[in-house]
């Protein structure tokens, strides 16, 4: 992937729509938004590759987490904060019950860096974070809440901590 002289830059995923009508750039990341059925677009904070429908104050977090672990390869990961990231539907506020739990950084990639979560201040593999389906995170020694999505569906049996 070349480097992106501006915000925002797309991404197509390889989708059936995609693939059926434009397969030949299906996996292929572009600076202007390319004619297809199904587009991702991306903006670039501090290095890290965010959804744009990312919440701000996700990406806020996710970067002061990340800064916080600067030294990951460096060792010190283990000062840094362990979260517990839960996902759901952003526009219902519905948590889907699925739950991260480790330490923030990103892919070491040349190209595109994106937000991971690492099990273990050992791991040396992470998981990718859907940005865009986070709608909680707390700290999972004290449960501190850092972030809750403003649509969180407190009717249901999951409340903000």
């Amino acid at each position: 992937m070349a480097h992106f002289e501006k915000d925002p830059f797309y991404f197509v995923p390889f989708t059936d729509a995609n693939r059926a009508t434009a397969p030949e750039i299906a996996g292929q990341w572009f600076q202007d938004k390319p004619e297809a059925p199904e587009v991702w677009e991306y903006n670039l904070i501090n290095g890290t590759t965010y959804r744009s429908d990312t919440a701000p104050e996700v990406i806020r977090i996710l970067e002061d987490l990340r800064s916080d672990e600067q030294a990951v390869s460096e060792r010190l990961r283990k000062k840094a904060r362990r979260v517990i990231v839960e996902y759901g539907d952003p526009e219902t506020g519905f948590l889907w019950g699925d739950k991260l739990s480790g330490y923030i950084d990103r892919s070491r990639g040349p190209a595109v860096k994106v937000p991971l979560i690492f099990y273990s201040s050992r791991s040396l593999v992470g998981e990718n974070l859907h940005t865009e389906n986070i709608l909680r995170i707390v700290t999972a020694i004290g449960k501190k809440t850092l972030y809750v999505h403003h649509s969180l569906n407190s009717s249901t049996d999951e409340k903000p901590v």
